[in-house]
């Protein structure tokens, strides 16, 4: 992460498009803050080994999720969105307030993590949601004096007046794309809420910090990506819309594997958890097929090699499932063997069913967490 952020730091364009004006600097100190935050997490990440359970290790999850990624999205709202939705998002400096309340937040909160206060974590926890929820609200008040400040210029109308001839019949006028990307955008705005009310309730919920980030990640994120890498591959390859019935399957199907998969882990049984894993991984799968499809369809251009990188994803989203199943179980061996060698040093009896999963969990720590099975 360290090098990737000095990387981008160095050869990406923003270092000179921030010595401007307007909103070609706004995005460039979006995109700067983004790669300190991000060069943070990787120093932190290393510090904690990638050891859960430790306020190192939430600093570096803020830092790279609400540090970097959210830093990321206020710098390319204002030219995305009105890509998507068709609406004037122009430029205005109110969009400062929240950049500068979310990096506050971000700052506040891992100060708070380096200094174990609970006190000043809860406050940048706070501060973040107080951040998101301005931005949102800057972006529809912008939205709306552009939309109010649009005057449509009218020229001479020619007018004539021919007998004999039937009325043209005006056709059909077809739903554009703005509204089926708005309606499927609010699937994202609904995660999003749902992640500010989970960092909210804390440790009221079982797996708190578990259930953060995937309502987060599998939640917001996997569904954004699904609707913006379609779009994007249509736009860039200039190909075919594909089906919207197809589209609107993909989106439910993901949205009952995510409810699955925060249902099996929270409440269990761990068989939901699976398959709604299963079927996420399913889902990104045929999804891949879709834009390979197109793919195969465009002609060769200029960013073709863009849809690449999203098949990839997919397919690294996929094989990654495996490793995360492994390392759990992995987990759950150890957790049994201490639970075992505790028992015995207080002189307590040990069942066998206990026996039978220490027997697998010293087993899985001298052969791997292939050969486990808890």
């Amino acid at each position: 992460m360290v090098v990737v952020a000095g990387w981008l730091g160095f050869y990406d364009v923003a270092r000179r498009t921030v010595r401007g004006a307007g909103l070609s600097r706004y995005a460039a100190v979006c995109l700067l803050a983004g790669y300190c935050w991000l060069a943070v997490s990787g120093v932190l990440w290393a510090a904690t080994g990638l050891a859960s359970g430790r306020y190192l290790y939430d600093a570096a999850l803020h830092a790279l999720f609400l540090g970097f990624v959210m830093s990321m999205v206020f710098g390319h709202a204002p030219v995305i969105l009105p890509a998507l939705l068709r609406l004037r998002l122009p430029y205005r400096p109110l969009l400062y307030m929240p950049l500068v309340a979310l990096h506050a937040a971000v700052a506040v909160r891992v100060a708070g993590d380096l200094a174990a206060v609970r006190v000043v974590r809860t406050l940048g926890g706070v501060l973040a949601a107080v951040a998101l929820l301005m931005f949102a609200g800057c972006v529809i008040a912008i939205a709306r004096s552009g939309h109010d400040r649009e005057v449509l210029e009218v020229g001479p109308v020619d007018i004539r007046i021919e007998r004999g001839r039937p009325p043209l019949q005006a056709p059909t006028p077809q739903r554009p794309r703005a509204s089926w990307h708005l309606r499927a955008n609010a699937i994202v705005v609904g995660w999003l809420a749902l992640t500010v009310v989970a960092a909210l309730a804390g440790d009221v919920l079982p797996a708190p910090r578990w259930l953060l980030i995937h309502v987060f990640l599998l939640g917001a994120v996997s569904t954004a990506i699904l609707i913006w890498s379609e779009h994007f591959t249509v736009a860039l390859l200039r190909v075919r819309t594909p089906p919207q019935r197809g589209s609107l399957t993909r989106l439910a199907l993901l949205k009952a594997a995510t409810v699955a998969v925060l249902a099996g882990v929270s409440a269990g049984p761990w068989q939901v958890a699976a398959a709604g894993a299963a079927l996420v991984v399913g889902v990104v799968l045929w999804h891949a097929a879709v834009l390979v499809r197109m793919v195969r369809q465009a002609l060769p251009g200029r960013f073709g090699h863009v849809i690449c990188w999203y098949v990839s994803a997919a397919g690294a989203l996929a094989v990654g499932r495996h490793p995360g199943r492994a390392a759990g179980r992995a987990r759950r061996a150890r957790g049994a063997a201490r639970a075992v060698a505790c028992r015995a040093c207080r002189g307590q009896p040990v069942r066998l069913d206990r026996t039978h999963r220490a027997r697998h969990a010293v087993h899985a720590l001298a052969h791997g967490p292939a050969h486990t099975h808890v």
